[in-house]
């Protein structure tokens, strides 16, 4: 087993022996030995249980070592074994694992689990101290106060809140984190002066407002979900568009205010008056009852009152609310005709609530106009109309007409150079001489004619295609390159003859 001279230099076949019997001592005769051929042939015993962990003691199997001869001019070499050997349970590594000791320990439940909770740190509270946390503390002053993190857990841990939703919550996003895939989740920490808190963006929102929703910023929310789960009851809340008010982010110096949706008292009042018992339309029905109680549900309702409806207007940057707003949507208004009208005659898009107001003429921050499922016959006065809505009308960019009557496109639409979408599906145009108007629109990207008597036209796509070069998406599919590169079809190319002769004789006369 060992090569001479190596650390073992006696034989394990003649001095190593196993007995299958206990009881026949006739087979391990020991041979007498000095005290200290014993303890050598302990402490060999012992390295050899620990070298080959493969024999095994039983009750029935033995292991017996036999002491070397005493005129045995042979050494044997110990090595440094510990002296407290630790023998396997089992053989294998893990047969050296300890004994698992006892964690089933009990917790008391406490009705605050917010008792054991460390408020922030002195270093973090310098984020309280200035910039959006403090403009947004000017607007929702006593909001703030009330409905923080501290209280929303905590009711979340009795069962309080009126259908697990919490009224309001101003905090600073402390951390956000994407996680890309077949369903994209953004996490963030949100966090007050009380402590913090985990949520979920819905992905679609936060790509809309992804470079405000940033660490640093604040946000304003109202009447969100909030879920409490897990045995240390964790509380976890959802931010939709439904209950994200406004965002509050730093650009450089200066403090920039995204009000996402209009709140009215009514919203506010409703979303307060739930956790009282008495839902009532008046405040001193719900704030009903006696004692301090009473006095801090009524300083919040007139809290509200007042800082939400009527507090001064913030500050909006109208650039950025021009490119992110909702459309103004006049769809299913039953309009027969486009007149001069105002915002006030708009409906909450199915986006939820409607644009922002400019600061100038009060009309709608927005580049989109949804005029569908009218029954509209013509788009003339659509330039009028539009300036009656928009703040800046010479920004439209998105125009919807779909499911009407239309059976003519008005040169009036021309009038707005910045159109890059346009929607005619599910109208009555016959002509593909109507298509050939929007040639002038060099910024149209994407339009729709499905739905309409031309899209039965064999040669319908191609036409299309050739007398707006310039768009890249057509009935809601793209168009290809090889498609812009092929040749127009006789039908296009014969109506182009059929006009340039009659342009050239009216310009003769």
């Amino acid at each position: 087993m060992f090569e001479n001279n190596a650390d073992f230099d006696f034989d394990l076949d003649d001095d190593l022996s196993l007995n299958l019997t206990t009881t026949d001592k006739s087979a391990t005769t020991k041979r007498p030995v000095e005290s200290s051929q014993e303890e050598t042939s302990k402490k060999v015993k012992t390295f050899i249980d620990d070298l080959s962990p493969n024999f095994i003691r039983t009750g029935k199997i033995e292991r017996t070592i036999k002491s070397p001869p005493e005129n045995s001019s042979k050494k044997i070499r110990i090595f440094n074994v510990p002296k407290n050997a630790v023998k396997r349970k089992f053989p294998g590594p893990a047969g050296l694992l300890p004994e698992r000791k006892n964690f089933n320990l009990s917790v008391h439940e406490s009705p605050d689990s917010d008792s054991l909770e460390i408020p922030c740190s002195q270093t973090s509270m310098s984020v309280f101290e200035g910039g959006p946390w403090v403009e947004m503390s000017r607007d929702y002053n006593t909001l703030v106060e009330k409905f923080d993190i501290k209280w929303i857990k905590t009711r979340a841990s009795l069962n309080k809140l009126h259908n697990r939703k919490a009224p309001f919550l101003g905090a600073i996003i402390q951390n956000v984190e994407c996680f890309d895939g077949k369903n994209s989740i953004v996490k963030v920490v949100l966090k007050d002066e009380t402590g913090e808190i985990q949520g979920t963006i819905i992905h679609n929102l936060y790509e809309e407002y992804s470079s405000s929703l940033v660490v640093g910023s604040v946000v304003v929310l109202k009447q969100f979900s909030v879920l409490t789960a897990g045995a240390n009851n964790n509380h976890y809340l959802t931010i939709t568009s439904n209950n994200l008010v406004t965002i509050y982010w730093k650009d450089a110096d200066e403090v920039k205010v995204i009000k996402v949706q209009q709140v009215s008292c009514e919203e506010l009042m409703g979303a307060v008056a739930p956790l009282r018992p008495q839902n009532h339309k008046t405040v001193n029905s719900i704030v009903g009852g006696g004692g301090e109680d009473r006095d801090i549900w009524k300083e919040a309702l007139e809290a509200t009152i007042c800082h939400i409806c009527h507090r001064p207007k913030m500050q909006i940057d109208e650039k950025r609310e021009l490119e992110t707003s909702k459309p103004a949507d006049f769809s299913f208004k039953k309009l027969k005709l486009l007149e001069a009208t105002g915002p006030e005659q708009a409906r909450a898009s199915r986006l939820g609530g409607v644009p922002e107001r400019g600061a100038q003429h009060k009309k709608f921050l927005t580049r989109s106009v949804w005029l569908n499922n009218n029954k509209l016959r013509n788009i003339r006065n659509v330039d009028a109309f539009v300036d009656s809505i928009l703040e800046f009308p010479e920004k439209l960019g998105w125009l919807d007409c779909s499911f009407n009557q239309i059976t003519e496109i008005h040169e009036s639409i021309l009038k707005f150079p910045e159109l890059k979408i346009v929607y005619f599906h599910g109208n009555c145009i016959e002509s593909l001489d109507q298509v050939r108007k929007l040639k002038n629109l060099k910024m149209l990207k994407t339009v729709t004619f499905h739905g309409n008597p031309i899209s039965n036209l064999s040669f319908y796509r191609s036409y299309i295609i050739s007398a707006l070069p310039q768009i890249d998406n057509l009935d809601f599919t793209p168009v290809l390159k090889n498609e812009k590169l092929a040749p127009a079809p006789s039908e296009y190319l014969k109506d182009s003859r059929a006009k340039t002769p009659r342009e050239g004789t009216k310009g003769d006369d």
